[in-house]
């Protein structure tokens, strides 16, 4: 997705040899607009802990501070369910972002015979 969205526009606007190359093959180039979204996601996501170590982190916490096993299992749960909301936003932003793409394409279908 960062090949389609961002890549492939930075080489057909900047390199002289890509843009011949694309134009060659007559392949259709998607503004960089929309591909610079799949950098702000990529940060935002970054930005935020990684589920591993968070779950590391809060499984030695937990150790320590639940003393019931039923405790200590609902805290599991809501930990992996909060940790791994982060990834699953990411995804669907990346497929919307995408689809953006895709409506591009299909917009511009007959400007780019192939």
């Amino acid at each position: 997705t960062v090949i389609i969205g961002v890549i492939i526009p930075l080489l057909a606007y900047h390199v002289r040899f890509a843009s011949n190359t694309f134009n060659k093959i007559k392949a259709p180039i998607p503004p960089i607009s929309i591909g610079i979204f799949f950098l702000l996601n990529w940060c935002i996501l970054t930005l935020i802990p990684a589920p591993a170590d968070s779950l590391n982190e809060f499984q030695q916490q937990s150790i320590r501070t639940y003393s019931s096993a039923q405790q200590l299992e609902n805290a599991y749960v809501h930990a992996w369910t909060t940790f791994q909301a982060a990834p699953e936003i990411f995804e669907f932003i990346a497929s919307f972002i995408m689809l953006h793409i895709c409506i591009f394409y299909y917009k511009t279908k007959n400007e780019f015979p192939c």
